[in-house]
């Protein structure tokens, strides 16, 4: 990957964006060349002044202040309501990673009929529409009004419909508890992620779970993040970020660990060989029990030769 300026990767991406080209070609396009992250000058990356030196480099980078209520995305409904996400790509690979990390997300989190999810960030409903369709009583808040719009509409006539709620989901007050919280490809928009996170664990009824999807928490020597947590200088994240004003946030995993650990949470991950969407911490409040991370080799091995030790007993 090609390390650039910001003024040549600013020109790569609307070179991009000009093209007739597939899904696969812009994602390919995008991850051929990232910025130089640079060093963290505080030190404590759980400190309010880490995140406004996080704040500062969104900026400095783009020439403006990041605002949270700017999220979203204008989209065109009816295209929308023909189409739909995934489905509106028109590219095999897109569709089905997307709808494997649909059902492995839904088959792992194994809920029963009639359970209650909160999902956060739906965006245009792709996920929203698999959860509801399967007798789940959903849940989702979402910032972009004509997302909230494209919902409502598209599952009219479901039968059991979900709640839709449009608006800032840091000021959210639920009214009940529930058996899940869902973030998909949602929870790297949270600059006060902390925060928030800790609200979303007292809003889980008993048993309950939040769980993490396509979320990017990084090996410690990925060359998309030099710090704990902070922006992501690779091609796409750029283009979310100086297109649709977004903030496209990365995690370290030793600080994911932390910040879990630190509001109470343990967790298993897991992923389907055949989506790298499907990237999948499935996380309860339950102190004392340590991480498992199931796409380790060497941590399934452990857990093979500890259960071969207890059937030899």
């Amino acid at each position: 990957m090609e390390t650039v300026t910001l003024q040549e990767a600013l020109r790569r991406i609307d070179e991009i964006n000009e093209g007739d080209i597939s899904d696969n070609e812009l994602r390919l396009g995008l991850d051929s060349f990232r910025l130089d992250p640079p060093k963290m000058q505080e030190s404590d990356p759980f400190s309010p002044a880490y995140r406004q030196e996080v704040l500062h480099l969104y900026e400095r980078i783009f020439s403006r202040p990041y605002h949270a209520p700017d999220e979203g995305l204008d989209i065109n409904i009816d295209h929308e309501l023909a189409w739909g996400f995934p489905y509106g790509t028109q590219n095999a690979q897109t569709i089905g990673g997307f709808l494997i990390a649909f059902g492995y997300l839904i088959k792992t989190m194994d809920l029963v009929k009639g359970a209650r999810i909160l999902e956060v960030g739906c965006g245009t409903g792709a996920l929203t529409r698999q959860l509801a369709k399967s007798g789940y009583r959903v849940t989702s808040l979402e910032v972009n009004s004509s997302n909230v719009e494209l919902v409502n509409r598209i599952t009219a006539g479901y039968p059991v419909r979900p709640q839709v709620i449009l608006g800032d989901a840091t000021k959210f007050e639920p009214s009940e508890q529930y058996d899940a919280i869902v973030f998909f490809e949602s929870f790297h928009h949270f600059i006060e992620h902390e925060d928030f996170l800790r609200r979303c664990v007292s809003w889980l009824a008993d048993d309950g779970m939040i769980a993490f999807c396509a979320e990017p928490v990084l090996p410690e020597d990925s060359p998309h993040l030099a710090y704990p947590w902070g922006l992501r200088l690779d091609g796409e994240s750029l283009r979310a970020m100086h297109q649709f004003g977004w903030i496209e946030l990365g995690f370290r995993q030793s600080y994911f660990d932390q910040l879990l650990e630190r509001v109470g949470l343990t967790y298993t991950r897991s992923r389907c060989a055949d989506s790298h969407w499907s990237d999948l911490f499935i996380a309860i409040p339950e102190q004392g029990t340590p991480h498992v991370d199931l796409t380790k080799p060497k941590m399934i091995e452990k857990i093979r030769l500890q259960l071969q030790h207890l059937i030899g007993r």
